[in-house]
């Protein structure tokens, strides 16, 4: 099956119009189009379907509506990104203190490697080689670069709690 083919900024204008959609500024309409994309913006517009498998749209819904719609989302996006990233920090160094407390207080302190320290002994290891992935995502960066110089390549746990996504550090607690 072929994917489908690029529209230009005209064609994108049209299907808005065929869809239904009331354009009344179309240089105004261009411009969203080139800053925020068709694409991200049809999400937008699935709440304005006559249904949820039609394509077409209730007639007479303005280009702005949708667009502020869009604009909402993002204003709150913005300001959940705020809190969900605390919370984030507050239990990546939970965990990783906690976990360095328990099984991490004998040199070499590494004891966070150790497989024996987790009872999915598979999960973890998937766990440690997906740290692997994101720590190569972060090679160039100064705090990998120091612990692959001095450290033999290993971090301390609270390192790796800082280079792991949420996703991540939620499946190496579950292990």
């Amino acid at each position: 099956m072929d994917l489908k083919k690029p529209y230009t900024l005209t064609e994108q204008i049209q299907k808005l119009r065929d869809h239904g959609v009331v354009l009344a500024d179309e240089a105004f309409a261009r411009k969203v189009l080139q800053e925020v994309s068709y694409y991200r913006l049809s999400g937008y517009m699935l709440q304005y379907r006559i249904s949820s498998d039609s394509h077409e749209m209730v007639k007479g819904i303005p280009f702005e509506t949708i667009y502020k719609t869009y604009c909402f989302d993002e204003e709150l996006r913005a300001l959940l990104r705020k809190y969900i990233e605390k919370a984030e920090f507050f239990y990546k160094d939970l965990i990783g203190n906690t976990f360095a407390a328990l099984k991490c207080n004998t040199a070499l302190y590494d004891q966070h490697y150790d497989v024996n320290n987790y009872y999915d002994k598979n999960g973890i290891i998937k766990n440690l080689q997906n740290f692997s992935k994101e720590k190569a995502y972060y090679k160039d960066s100064a705090i990998v670069k120091h612990h692959y110089n001095k450290y033999a390549d290993k971090m301390p746990i609270w390192v790796m709690m800082e280079l792991m996504t949420l996703s991540s550090v939620s499946m190496f607690y579950n292990r």
